[in-house]
């Protein structure tokens, strides 16, 4: 080979080499732009072909590789003919540039695969069958959190598609729906891909069920009673227990005395019966009994009359802490006009004692671990259903929440009947008797 010859051949090389460097960096600056924008090192990923664009990464950089070794035998070969100086420290530049460069392609080569497919983009329904977090460090010891997401794309319900989910539901209110949509693309270099942020919503509360097959909403309206069931489990428990029951069956005693015109001395009477409200009443309810008994001692017809004042209170104060009374007065109530109402007791922590059994016969049981707890955050908008004790709630047709009561406050049963006549009015999924 003539000198021209090797010298205008190796000046191509160079030039090769060197553009192969450059534009992989130039390639590299964009990437780091769509990464700023996007928050997520891997702003094109792709669609369970992770293997597939390693692949062709992989062989990329094989070729790259081959290409500086042809450059170093060239360059190699003019530096002999032309009596060069030693070529080790321009040996070693090149060695970094091909590292450069080959880290630069290594991150470029996905993007250029997204950025070069002008096919359209398909919009693709996928089901989020989980997310996980990985936390690591970068070489400057920042932690960071990789996300991740297994996915299946509906029409593909046995695929198991490992998929990049940084920011896979950035901005959706509330819940998010596991159900999800994806731009997905066939890629340039044959590599399917997908854009993010992923197109979301927020979970409906009848996408899911409730538990099992008990769906809320579909067509069907549904009266759901929170029920505390908490039993006492250690033998404190079971101590403040039977203590309550011995101090309100003392209380009731003192009063039912009073009534009864058989107390001997309705001071004392009324001192025991204050000191039993204790551990019976709440703060309010206890300054309430002392207000009534303040007037003792008395006439003997004036004590019996503050006796049954006294003694209606407690009872309707202690009427109010009796679940299994109040789920039946609710249960007679809906289904005397409803029959065919479905009601669902919510156990918050224990199966349902046999006397809310007996109150509620025809109710549907599901305990607090049996529960779609995200489809219940979604029906309560985020609060706990037993929260200060135990409550009513109904749900329309929809799964809405259109009413909720304390189940002690029976006073706004004839408010709850009134809701299910309006639904029974515009649906036939009540009957009214």
């Amino acid at each position: 080979m003539k000198g021209f010859d090797l010298l205008q051949v190796g000046r191509i090389l160079d030039r090769i080499f060197l553009g192969v460097v450059v534009s992989g960096i130039a390639m590299t600056m964009i990437w780091l732009g769509f990464v700023a924008y996007h928050g997520d090192f891997q702003p094109f990923p792709t669609f369970g072909a992770d293997a597939q664009i390693n692949q062709i990464t992989g062989w990329f950089l094989v070729g790259f590789g081959c290409f500086w070794l042809i450059w170093a035998i060239s360059f190699g070969r003019r530096a002999i003919r032309f009596d060069w100086p030693n070529p080790a420290f321009a040996y070693l530049l090149s060695l970094a540039a091909v590292l450069v460069g080959s880290l630069a392609w290594y991150v470029s080569i996905p993007m250029l695969n997204a950025l070069l497919d002008f096919s359209p983009k398909i919009v693709t329904p996928v089901y989020v069958q989980r997310k996980s977090s990985t936390p690591y460090r970068t070489l400057h010891g920042t932690k960071l959190t990789g996300r991740s997401a297994v996915v299946n794309r509906l029409d593909h319900p046995e695929e198991h598609v490992d998929v990049s989910w940084q920011w896979g539901c950035k901005g959706v209110a509330g819940i998010p729906s596991r159900i999800a949509t994806i731009k997905l693309g066939r890629g340039a270099f044959g590599v399917p891909w997908f854009s993010l942020p992923a197109g979301c919503r927020p979970l409906a509360v009848d996408e899911r069920p409730l538990s099992q097959d008990f769906y809320l909403g579909k067509g069907r309206a549904a009266v759901l009673v929170a029920l505390r069931t908490g039993r006492p489990q250690s033998e404190a428990a079971a101590a403040r227990a039977d203590d309550y029951a011995r101090r309100k069956s003392d209380l009731l005693a003192s009063l039912t005395r009073l009534a009864e015109g058989h107390s001997k001395l309705s001071n004392e009477d009324a001192y025991n019966a204050t000191a039993d409200a204790r551990f019976v009443l709440t703060e309010g309810e206890q300054e309430e009994l002392k207000r009534i008994l303040q007037p003792l001692p008395g006439k003997r017809e004036q004590e019996m009359a503050i006796g049954r004042q006294a003694l209606s209170f407690v009872k309707a104060a202690v009427f109010k802490r009796d679940r299994a009374k109040l789920l039946e007065l609710w249960t007679r109530a809906i289904e005397s006009r409803f029959p065919d109402a479905e009601m669902v007791i919510l156990a918050d922590s224990a199966p349902l004692a046999p006397e809310h059994r007996a109150a509620c016969p025809h109710c549907r049981e599901i305990l607090e671990q049996e529960l779609d707890s995200e489809i219940l955050e979604v029906f309560m908008a985020g609060k706990d259903p037993w929260e200060d004790g135990s409550h009513i709630y109904d749900a329309d047709r929809m799964g809405q929440m259109i009413f909720q009561a304390a189940l002690s406050d029976i006073d706004q049963e004839p408010r709850l009947l009134q809701k299910l006549a309006l639904q029974s009015a515009s649906s036939a999924a009540i009957p009214v008797r």
